[in-house]
């Protein structure tokens, strides 16, 4: 911390998983996920993140971005970033549990690439929005894909008991 005006944050991420078939084969070591990053914010209205991909060396860097907020409403990202899509590829693989991602997700949604976007909560966070312009479309497409036109991209979610304390609808999205 540099007091109110800055905060630097270290972080490393790491997947391993083990596997073991059957007693006639040997144990295998699977590493999915090896990344490091720093983020934080400046002047508590720009937010940063920086984050490598530790053994691909291909497309390496992950997260590269800087979000202004003007208030909660309003909000500018710019940067490699994923894109607004799918809540399946949005989420991280850190934050799933036992399956990855589906194959919809995966075979559909687009992934990272370098663009601006606009995002905010609005009407007391009960509607959330992603508006976004991006190079191409994105890392995760099909190579004939990934060279054409800019790629426009957005995503809206409902949640209209949000608001409604214990009620069992209050987790409830709809996108």
């Amino acid at each position: 911390h540099f007091g109110d005006v800055a905060t630097v944050e270290g972080f490393a991420k790491l997947q391993l998983d083990w596997r073991e078939i059957d007693q006639s084969t040997s144990a295998d070591w699977d590493l999915r996920l090896l990344r490091a990053g720093v983020m934080g914010h400046v002047f508590k209205r720009i937010e940063y993140q920086i984050e490598r991909e530790l053994n691909d060396d291909t497309n390496a860097w992950r997260d590269v971005y800087a979000d202004v907020a003007a208030s909660s409403a309003l909000q500018v990202r710019g940067g490699k970033f994923k894109m607004p899509f799918s809540l399946d590829r949005l989420t991280s693989p850190m934050e799933l549990d036992f399956v990855y991602r589906s194959l919809a997700a995966g075979s559909l949604a687009p992934g990272r690439d370098v663009g601006v976007m606009v995002h905010g909560r609005v009407f007391s966070r009960i509607v959330r929005y992603q508006v976004g312009l991006f190079r191409h479309g994105g890392d995760a497409v099909r190579d004939a894909e990934r060279d054409g036109d800019a790629t426009a991209a957005l995503r809206v979610t409902v949640s209209p008991w949000r608001q409604v304390r214990k009620s069992p609808w209050q987790q409830l999205t709809l996108g």
